[in-house]
């Protein structure tokens, strides 16, 4: 549908989407197994599958990028005549441009941090722009997206220990307003607890996602679905995260 119109930036939103949860949610698990299975992470199945996941998120961000573009012609303009993304993005002014701009920037810096320290580097102001833009357009969008992405970015900014109460704030905050939506406690573990050599926290959060329903948002059930095999996955490395 895309490639007939690739003007209609709901589809190309979801097709940014599909792109992320493929990678997130299929691809990385795939990656992890073959890892598993050659512990150097070197075999020639792990470096495929890492080069799949590399396409995937920037197949995604591309496509929310004309996204961005079909909900702010202005934005697209400024662009095209070179201005910096950190600069042009507060020419997107339409709270439905949210979901555009949070895959591209969800898609952007996966692809990033499978990229290397020197992409990673590059892109961090210009994610970081975006995700300031969807909290100002739509503060609750995707059950507290901006609040998940500053609770992980402030567990290592600034360099090199973070600002943890701020990291715990956002996580607390996007909890509170959608404790359903399982991973916010995944990645609150994760990060936050992990980072302030909080076990019990780690484990709590953790048990929590296990024993949640993954049917209680219909919208997210196959997200909720991987966020409770991440969960196990994390659980089983406690000992060597703590």
């Amino acid at each position: 549908a895309t490639v007939l119109d690739p003007t209609v930036a709901e589809r190309l939103s979801r097709l940014a989407r599909a792109y992320y949860f493929l990678a997130d949610g299929h691809l990385s698990f795939e990656l992890l197994r073959a890892k598993r299975d050659d512990e150097s992470g070197e075999s020639t199945s792990a470096k495929s599958i890492k080069e799949t996941l590399r396409t995937a998120h920037r197949q995604g961000a591309a496509a929310a990028e004309q996204a961005i573009a079909a909900h702010a012609p202005r934005f697209a303009a400024a662009m095209s005549s070179g201005a910096r993304l950190e600069t042009a993005i507060s020419l997107v002014d339409s709270p439905a441009a949210a979901d555009a701009l949070f895959w591209y920037a969800a898609n952007l810096s996966r692809w990033a941090l499978l990229m290397g320290i020197a992409e990673i580097l590059y892109h961090k102001d210009r994610v970081f722009a975006v995700v300031e833009r969807v909290q100002a357009l739509s503060p609750d969008f995707y059950y507290g997206a901006a609040d998940r992405y500053f609770g992980v970015y402030y567990t290592r900014v600034p360099v090199p220990r973070g600002d943890l109460p701020r990291s715990k704030r956002h996580f607390e905050r996007a909890i509170r307003r959608h404790p359903n939506y399982l991973s916010t406690r995944v990645l609150f573990a994760e990060h936050y607890a992990v980072r302030a050599r909080d076990r019990a926290l780690f484990e709590r959060e953790l048990r929590a996602v296990i024993d949640a329903d993954e049917r209680a948002i219909v919208d997210v059930v196959p997200e909720l679905t991987i966020e409770k095999r991440r969960a196990r996955l994390l659980l089983e490395r406690a000992e060597d995260l703590f």
